[in-house]
């Protein structure tokens, strides 16, 4: 297991049938050392330390293969405590 990773937020997965979730490389998710429905913790970048938001717990499943390996996530449209293009923080406890 790891620290955090830094992720950019891609467009909403929508249709997904998943909720309150986050979709992340398969690569990614073995360096957290995570599987397909475990909680991971998500945070937008500190400034000067201080959070800029609160962290939010959310389930982790893989990304469709053609969006591997771009350094994004994609989170499931009900979740809007973050924006298309937030740069976030991921990591499991």
């Amino acid at each position: 297991m790891t620290g955090p990773l830094e992720f950019i937020l891609g467009f909403p997965i929508r249709g997904s049938g998943k909720t309150k979730a986050i979709a992340l490389d398969r690569d990614a998710m073995e360096l957290l050392g995570i599987k397909e429905g475990d909680v991971v913790y998500v945070g937008k970048r500190e400034l000067f330390g201080i959070p800029i938001r609160p962290e939010v717990a959310l389930r982790a499943f893989p990304l469709p293969p053609e969006d591997t390996g771009k350094r994004f996530a994609r989170l499931t449209e009900d979740v809007t405590d973050f924006e298309y293009g937030d740069c976030v923080l991921v990591y499991s406890k």
